[in-house]
């Protein structure tokens, strides 16, 4: 059997020689620590120790070998008040302030196609940290959006912003707006107005200076690194803009739309901190005349990378890549370890994220015994380590503030689980509590009001066949008439060109189904049932199902579905080790069999559940997949919403699950919503 790290060994032998260091022994402390947060926490406190020692700051160096073991590290020292020098690779995408800034543009480019077609975006743009806006006078505004949504005078959030910010007090006892909503009011509409009458340069930088977001920087603990990236955006757009002039709604979503698409210009370099602070550098940098270097977590450096483990895989390109990066970081830390004069400290972690000692560490012990090098063990006291695993936010559960109970209660006591509500929240419950408790402006797109306008004509094409008196089906011509109803009706949700290729495509996709399908259609259906008032284990659930088709009293549900087909696919997937919760589609033809048939009003009996995929799969064909549900799944969804509905009925919906990917929980940690971790 070939030992741990051989390759790695070669590699590293061949340029000792190459260096003419093969009779040198390194002059090094090697330590070893059961896992990486150990590691961090002693390097933290060793760099403190030397600064009461008044080693300067700048003589101290800390070389570190990926990103993610980084930003962990950097912020423990922030949490230490302990000055860092060092350059930052930065998405403009995904950084909290510069991902604000993108939001703010894309909602006013929603509002000046539509007006109140932004208003989902409203909502979030409301709780953005530099308005200061109270997060509660954003949900009594949410409230009184909703209670006039469906009365005889609608009016969007926007609307109903501006016009409580711009009318006075009825009386003395009124209190009217707060003065961060009306600043926030006057903000957005400038900035809706100046989207298609300045250059992108003069508007970027009217957001940049406006006296809100201005003292937000000024007044921000990471000031120094908003200030770099404030720098950074500005002077991207004006490298654009050499090229392409940016003017314009369109102009402008055009290039937000490449940002995303992950073009040069999404990542930019900002330098934090002074350079007369402690060096935190990669492996790749050049070293300079540093007294003391931590080289930190070389296990990383001797993991196996996935073009050795797979290179069947990897072209012969990428293989050279890796052996030249490699090599590199091998050579840095050949000349750090046996030429340099600095008192140097290496580090690694023994066990990998599970507790189990990673092949990586084998490596490095195998290492240490060829170059006749003795190993430290560290361990570090649990108590010691509490700090450090405080300040780890990417696996962190966000807390929110809790509503009073004059608010929750009300909602609560009428209402009923449906299955969308159940799939909120096993996904995350802060989804649930902004999507069913506060009731959020529901975030409309293109790819859902298609689907909606597909659901409409052929809800509308079964209705019309009922109503005729032979049961014959109107023609796809009246089918797609009805399609393009709906989609004029609901315009502002699309772009000028997404509007036109939607309707084009919309058009040939429901003829062809049309075709596809009129031969055996089952007539005996009922659409668009809404079922209510059915108990399970004392908890209220409700539905709303596309079509019930029946056979005599066995009913077959179906379910309409437009989008990724491979996507969906992945849903239909009932309880398993990645997912033990199952999809959501496969809970939702369970939870409609449970629906139909604890139905007091009928005696129906749900005998399967089809998933009927109104866009063509990628080889041309539609699609119709059925769920064939067993007694074991009944009991597995029966006991996920008697759960859920226990948790629902404690008000355990303001806290997060903590997945690095998780919207909810993002957005209230980007808006420093939380309360507790």
């Amino acid at each position: 059997m070939k030992q741990p790290g051989r390759r790695y060994n070669k590699t590293f032998q061949k340029l000792i020689n190459n260096h003419g260091l093969n009779k040198r022994k390194p002059d090094f402390t090697l330590l070893e620590f059961n896992s990486e947060t150990e590691e961090m926490v002693f390097i933290t406190h060793k760099i403190n120790e030397l600064i009461t020692q008044e080693i300067q700051l700048k003589n101290i160096a800390i070389i570190y070998p990926e990103e993610n073991y980084s930003q962990n590290l950097i912020a423990y020292f922030k949490l230490k008040n302990t000055p860092l020098y060092f350059k930052q690779t930065v998405n403009i995408t995904t950084h909290p302030l510069s991902k604000k800034i993108i939001k703010l543009l894309q909602y006013a480019i929603k509002e000046i196609e539509f007006s109140g077609s932004g208003d989902a975006m409203l909502f979030e743009i409301l709780h953005f940290d530099f308005f200061s806006i109270n997060p509660l006078e954003i949900i009594e505004l949410t409230r009184e959006t909703n209670s006039k949504r469906y009365s005889s005078n609608p009016v969007s959030m926007r609307k109903l912003l501006f016009n409580k910010c711009n009318t006075p007090p009825k009386d003395l006892f009124e209190k009217g707006s707060s003065k961060a909503l009306k600043n926030s009011s006057f903000f957005l509409e400038n900035l809706i107005t100046a989207v298609d009458t300045t250059t992108f340069e003069i508007l970027l930088q009217n957001i940049f200076n406006d006296t809100l977001i201005a003292n937000y920087i000024a007044n921000n603990a990471d000031k120094l690194e908003l200030l770099q990236l404030k720098i950074a955006i500005t002077s991207l757009v004006k490298k654009v803009a050499v090229t392409t002039p940016i003017k314009g709604s369109k102009a402008i979503s055009s290039l937000i739309d490449q940002l995303y698409k992950g073009t040069p210009y999404s990542a930019i370099e900002i330098v934090i901190g002074k350079e007369d602070n402690v060096h935190f550098i990669d492996a790749n940098s050049e070293n300079k005349n540093y007294s003391h270097i931590f080289y930190a977590g070389i296990h990383n450096y001797f993991e196996s990378n996935k073009f050795i483990n797979n290179k069947k895989s990897a072209s012969r390109k990428e293989l050279l890549l890796y052996k030249n990066q490699q090599e590199k970081i091998l050579s840095g830390f050949i000349n750090t370890a046996y030429l340099g004069t600095a008192q140097l400290i290496v580090s690694y972690a023994k066990n990998n994220h599970t507790g189990i000692i990673s092949d990586a560490a084998s490596s490095i012990i195998n290492f240490a015994q060829q170059q006749s090098l003795s190993v430290q063990k560290i361990t570090i006291p649990e108590n010691n380590l509490q700090e450090f695993k405080s300040i780890n936010l990417n696996n962190s559960v966000p807390v929110i503030t809790k509503l009073s109970e004059d608010f929750i209660a009300p909602i609560l006591n009428k209402f009923a689980l449906s299955v969308s509500a159940l799939n909120s929240f096993l996904q995350c419950p802060l989804s649930f509590f902004y999507q069913y408790i506060i009731r959020i402006p529901a975030g409309k797109n293109e790819f859902m009001e298609f689907g909606s306008a597909i659901h409409y004509a052929l809800e509308n094409l079964f209705k019309k066949m009922q109503d005729n008196k032979q049961n014959v089906f109107p023609s796809s011509e009246i089918m797609v008439e009805d399609f393009y109803f709906y989609m004029h009706k609901n315009r502002e949700h699309f772009t000028t060109e997404a509007f036109v290729r939607r309707l084009k495509y919309g058009t040939t996709v429901l003829i062809n189904y049309y075709a596809e399908n009129i031969a055996g259609w089952n007539k005996i259906v009922t659409v668009e049932r809404n079922i209510q008032g059915v108990l399970i284990n004392g908890v209220p659930i409700k539905g709303k199902i596309d079509k019930l088709e029946f056979n005599g009293k066995e009913i077959n549900v179906v379910d309409y579905k437009s989008g990724n087909i491979d996507k969906a696919l992945l849903q239909l997937k009932p309880p398993h080790n990645n997912n033990p919760n199952g999809g959501n589609y496969w809970r939702q033809a369970v939870f409609y069999k449970i629906l139909v048939d604890n139905y007091p009003l009928k005696n129906w009996t749900v005998v399967s559940t089809e998933f009927d995929f109104v866009e063509p799969y990628k080889d041309g064909n539609y699609r119709k997949e059925k769920v064939w549900i067993e007694p074991r799944d009944i009991e597995t969804v029966k006991q996920q919403i008697t759960a859920v509905w226990a948790k629902i009925i404690a008000r355990e919906f303001y806290t997060g699950c903590g997945m690095p990917g998780c919207s909810w929980c993002n957005f209230v940690k980007d808006n420093k919503l939380v309360v507790a971790m």
